[in-house]
């Protein structure tokens, strides 16, 4: 097993217990409830020119504030909100490591510190929205009679996702193929 399907595997795992502790179990939670649940505040925000489309930040010890953009679609929004779940968990500690978290600044928001962290959100977000079991279950529901067409269109419509995050955890789980 090569160290990416190693790390790939790890936070599977990782976003199977995040949906347990907290009691994220359904399938198609809003992204909007699930930072609620979690103790953490949305934020509506147009982004200036300089800033990303989302981003997350530390409040006090056991809170965070997540700034997103009004003007995504709601396939986005749940997309972008999880990715910053992924950086809440994996890349700033949050009920994960109590030293990473405590050296988080609060009021600042976080930044990819190398292309690793944004990997390792991004990997997480996907299983986070589309649980494995689900999505293979989802995936046969919308593979063609021939073995070899997609509806990923119809995948994400039922995960609440982008075509492109659909997509990609199916390829992620080598389900499907890029060619």
């Amino acid at each position: 097993m090569t160290k990416r399907e190693k790390i790939t595997q790890l936070l599977e795992q990782i976003a199977v217990l995040v949906r347990d502790i907290y009691d994220l179990a359904d399938t198609n939670i809003s992204m909007i409830s699930a930072v609620e649940k979690i103790g953490g505040t949305i934020v509506w925000r147009t982004p200036s020119m300089e800033t990303v489309s989302s981003s997350i930040w530390k409040t006090k010890q056991n809170s965070f504030v997540i700034e997103i953009s009004p003007d995504l679609s709601e396939q986005q929004t749940n997309v972008s909100i999880a990715e910053r779940l992924g950086d809440l968990f994996i890349n700033m500690g949050f009920d994960t490591d109590d030293e990473l978290w405590r050296c988080q600044r609060t009021e600042q928001s976080f930044r990819y510190k190398d292309s690793i962290q944004e990997f390792s959100a991004s990997i997480f977000a996907l299983a986070l929205l589309m649980p494995k079991d689900e999505y293979l279950t989802t995936l046969q529901k919308y593979t063609e009679a021939d073995g070899k067409t997609v509806r990923t269109q119809k995948i994400a419509n039922e995960f609440d996702v982008t075509v492109s995050a659909a997509f990609q955890r199916g390829v992620m789980l080598g389900l499907i193929s890029i060619l």
